[in-house]
């Protein structure tokens, strides 16, 4: 019957628990709280008088079903409704946890009567406080009166030695009266700084003058949930979390992991040891020093250089993007095979050409200065003046030299106003040479897709859908660059001569198109087979098919010819067994030195050549 009376007190007991006051029941140990309220039956009349078992709970929120602390008070007398109790009063053993109650953001009291559930909580905003007054009093020495007089007479004094009660921290504490090692505790918190209520004035380090030292230097973790962190000078710590934009004009030193929601600018120099996530654009006008993985989601510019362990991981984007360049990671020394296939298991490829120059411009100068980069075409440099693209890898360098693994997304989302033209997606057609290297990668990458491959000019340019000279992802290597139609790679009218220069120069202007296979995600479209990250649409073992064969055939796919660095990784695999391949880049073999993808193609192979090829998406 009990029960049944206790469901009817549900609607009427969060105006009951609204009269609860708390006070300290006494200043010795253990900590107490006196708590009185009032019982009501549905129609607002009290219950009945009697003994009642109340379950009392202390929560720092409305609806987390873990206490901080609770207990059990078995007979609690009830007379016209109202009672009282002595929270804390019932096991010396577990008494209040006044550490908890002072850290919580509130505290919620809720109370349960015999078996019943708990009914609605209500916040009661005062214990903390009269806790915490409490314990001051108790800290506080009869000699300390002044709190300003005494910082002044003995600077080196602990801060277990001077009163911390908020009528003697009434003032501002300059710097010059906190001296060098004056602070012996691991933790100097001012809960109430410049308020009467927690999360006043100061609980977010905005107010002027609570501060007054140039530096903020923090051995502990820092987390400001919400707000952003200004400094003038120098901000120093072992974790910093920011929800929101993180600004300084002198240096930001990181022992442990960076967190910013928002956009952070750098005035000095940046050190960070172990992970940072920054969500908007980062801005750093010294030099920039990583030592663990680092994520960016918006433009990053390095004005005084870029600094990078062997193992550095540097990421812009993730598969949530739409837009690009989508520039995974850069992980450094690898020989060629290990560079593609670290790509390949992130299910990305090495960035190619095009790809790289536009993380460039998206990142600023010093990502890249930092060694030279692997890229999907094997990294040619012919003549040396493609630094912008893979550094200084030098002309016909050897797979076994150990550059940096620029990897970037080999699949572009779906894009507004995209065309199907000759089996695979078409972004964007620019018909006119009269566009930059550059531009023209970053007209491409800006829609997450990549300048087309050679082999998807090839089928463009034979289906009349382009007729320009145009730049390629490999930057248009046109070796032998005659109009013998055996030798056309498909970046130049097929009828002209070195309309597209052998050893082409990024000051020179050619027209482009966008392409994409039709991969939209990370996952491998239907039909296709995941090998090792590589996503394979079809596979030719047969050295039975020449170049036009090839290009058409994986265009009708979706797809496109796999680039030298998916090759490679399919052939040591074991994937790929032919002779020699066939690839988006036309297999151009420098010297012998690509065989690792290529296999045994020459270096500049005819169109009626016989390799195997695979097909990518």
């Amino acid at each position: 019957m009990f029960a049944r009376a206790t469901r009817r007190l549900v609607a009427a007991l969060s105006l009951g628990l609204c009269s609860f006051v708390a006070t300290l029941a006494s200043a010795a140990s253990p900590p107490m709280i006196s708590a009185q309220g009032a019982l009501r039956s549905s129609s607002g009349s009290p219950v009945s008088d009697g003994n009642y078992a109340l379950t009392v709970a202390l929560y720092e929120d409305a609806v987390t079903t873990t206490p901080l602390w609770s207990e059990k008070h078995a007979a609690v007398a009830v007379s016209q409704g109202a009672f009282a109790v002595v929270v804390g009063s019932v096991d010396p053993g577990a008494p209040l946890p006044v550490a908890k109650l002072l850290d919580a953001p509130a505290v919620w009291i809720g109370v349960a009567v015999d078996a019943d559930p708990e009914l609605p909580r209500t916040r009661l905003v005062s214990v903390p406080f009269a806790l915490g007054a409490t314990y001051a009093q108790n800290a506080m020495k009869a000699e300390a009166a002044a709190f300003a007089e005494e910082a002044t007479k003995a600077q080196t004094a602990s801060v277990a030695d001077v009163a911390t009660s908020a009528k003697a921290l009434s003032g501002v504490l300059p710097g010059a009266q906190l001296s060098k090692d004056s602070v012996a505790d691991d933790k100097l918190a001012f809960p109430y700084a410049g308020s009467t209520t927690k999360g006043g004035a100061a609980s977010d380090l905005a107010c002027t003058g609570c501060v007054s030292a140039a530096e903020l230097a923090i051995d502990g973790d820092v987390a400001f949930n919400g707000y952003a962190l200004t400094g003038a000078g120098k901000i120093s710590a072992a974790s910093v979390e920011v929800a929101g934009d993180v600004t300084t004009t002198g240096a930001l030193s990181a022992g442990k992991d960076l967190t910013v929601g928002g956009a952070a600018k750098v005035g000095g120099t940046a050190t960070f040891a172990k992970t940072v996530d920054i969500g908007g654009a980062l801005t750093v006008t010294g030099a920039a020093t990583f030592k663990g993985p680092v994520t960016f989601k918006d433009k990053v510019v390095f004005e005084g250089g870029f600094t990078l362990p062997s193992k550095q991981v540097v990421q812009i984007c993730d598969s949530s993007d739409t837009s690009g360049p989508c520039f995974a990671s850069v992980q450094g020394s690898k020989g060629f095979v290990d560079a593609a296939k670290t790509c390949a298991q992130q299910g990305m490829d090495l960035c190619s050409d095009s790809q790289a120059v536009a993380v460039r411009i998206a990142l600023g100068d010093g990502l890249f200065t930092i060694k030279p980069n692997w890229t999907a075409s094997f990294a040619d440099n012919d003549s040396e003046v493609w630094t912008d693209a893979n550094g200084y890898t030098g002309d016909d360098h050897s797979p076994t030299e150990r550059y940096a693994a620029a990897c970037c997304r080999s699949w572009t989302p779906p894009v507004q106003n995209e065309q199907t033209l000759s089996g695979f997606r078409v972004l964007k057609i620019h018909d006119s040479a009269d566009t930059l290297f550059a531009d023209a990668s970053k007209a491409c990458t800006d829609l997450g897709a990549d300048l087309c491959d050679k082999g998807q000019y090839w089928v463009l340019r034979s289906d009349g859908h382009i007729t320009a000279p145009v730049w390629s992802s490999d930057h248009s290597d046109n070796d032998d660059c005659s109009d013998n139609y055996d030798y056309q790679k498909g970046v130049q009218p097929f009828d002209a001569s070195c309309a597209v220069n052998d050893d082409t120069q990024p000051y020179e202007q050619y027209g482009y198109a966008c392409c994409a296979t039709k991969r939209t995600s990370a996952a491998c479209p239907a039909g296709a087979t995941d090998h090792g990250g590589v996503c394979v649409a079809a596979l030719e073992n047969d050295d039975a098919y020449d170049w036009n064969t090839s290009a058409n055939a994986c265009a009708q796919l979706g797809a496109r010819l796999c680039t030298i660095s998916q090759t490679a990784v399919l052939r040591d695999a074991g994937v790929v067994t032919a002779n020699s391949s066939w690839t988006n880049s036309r297999s151009d073999n420098d010297g012998g030195n690509a065989s690792p993808g290529v296999g045994a193609a020459n270096d500049n192979p005819a169109n009626s050549e016989s390799y195997g090829y695979a097909c990518c998406f």
